[in-house]
């Protein structure tokens, strides 16, 4: 049972990081997008299937690895809570409104990749600390990514900056 919830956790995790870059990208280009749909189900199955899986698992893990998927899971729902905000703003195509989806989107695109870095890690038998060192300096990478792509949404000829 454990291996088919942590299955359906990754390929949903996969499947929302692929629409979130698809988000990301219509964001940026001003173009409206249908994957709104596909990528908060698949975040909300993401949830589904990463809390009993790290139940399943609890007695086994060590302390500071029960520390890293407690934070993962708490951050598992924060991730559904930014894909909502960035959802209600689909129909504005202002730019402060195209920046701020790509902001929410952006940020769980980010905490897909941590999520999936830190696992590997804990999973090749890194301590707590290496793998928690990995999953920061993953986050320090994507945020790069996430600011330059806010950057290149500029105003289109005609349009406003609100």
């Amino acid at each position: 049972m454990r291996d088919l919830l942590i299955a359906i956790h990754a390929v949903a995790g996969v499947l929302a990081f692929l629409a979130g870059l698809e988000l990301v990208r219509n964001a940026r280009d001003g173009r409206n997008s249908d994957a709104f749909g596909r990528y908060e189900g698949a975040l909300v199955v993401v949830v589904a299937a990463l809390a009993p899986a790290v139940l399943l698992d609890w007695s086994d893990l060590t302390a500071g690895i029960r520390v890293v998927f407690a934070a993962l899971t708490a951050l598992a729902l924060l991730l559904v809570a930014r894909a909502d905000r960035a959802r209600r703003l689909r129909d504005d195509r202002s730019v402060v409104a195209r920046r701020t989806i790509v902001d929410h989107v952006g940020f769980t695109l980010v905490a897909l990749v941590v999520g999936f870095v830190v696992v590997t890690a804990a999973n090749l038998g890194l301590p707590a600390w290496g793998a928690t060192a990995t999953g920061a300096a993953t986050v320090l990478i994507g945020h790069r990514h996430v600011v330059a792509a806010r950057r290149a949404i500029v105003p289109t000829r005609g349009a406003g900056s609100t």
